[in-house]
């Protein structure tokens, strides 16, 4: 009777063990994933990010043709009429001003892009270290919460085994 209820106790205590060593690793398990939500999310906002600035490369790209398109049509018909004719030229020469800044502000757009892109890969390597680095502790763990529960159940047969003999 009393090696029944010590076994009955030995076995509660390896369940009550696997059962926190479950809970732990679920944890863990949680934890893992909420990181990789986080990090899904940020990568989400700076590839949506990427694609606006994208987009206003693109816009600003077509705003800077036509507005080199016009540019040259107005050096074009500039050159046809006198050169004397002073406020043509000045505004051909804003044109042009209008131009580089357009092509200057395409340019801080591009680089920008890239930045973006450049944080969207260093976030999708961390996202995938992060990842790996969680499942590796959580294998790691497990191989330590199952060598114990080997060691108590070996302990507890020890245990039943010696109390036969006595």
């Amino acid at each position: 009777m009393q090696e029944a209820q010590t076994k009955t106790i030995g076995k509660k205590a390896v369940e009550n063990l696997h059962n926190q060593n479950e809970a732990k690793i679920h944890q863990k398990y949680e934890e893992t994933e909420q990181v990789h939500a986080i990090l899904h999310n940020k990568i989400q906002l700076l590839q949506e990010e990427a694609r606006l600035a994208k987009n206003e490369v693109e816009k600003m790209n077509a705003i800077a043709e036509a507005e080199k398109l016009r540019s040259l049509e107005l050096e074009n018909k500039l050159h046809d009429n006198t050169w004397e004719n002073h406020e043509k030229l000045r505004l051909w020469e804003t044109n042009e001003f209008v131009l580089t800044e357009k092509n200057r502000i395409i340019d801080q757009l591009t680089q920008a892009l890239r930045t973006k892109d450049l944080q969207i890969g260093q976030l999708n390597k961390e996202n995938q270290n992060v990842v790996d680095n969680h499942v590796g502790d959580l294998e790691y763990r497990v191989e330590e919460l199952t060598g114990t529960l080997r060691q108590k159940e070996n302990e507890v047969e020890v245990s039943a085994c010696f109390k036969l003999i006595m």
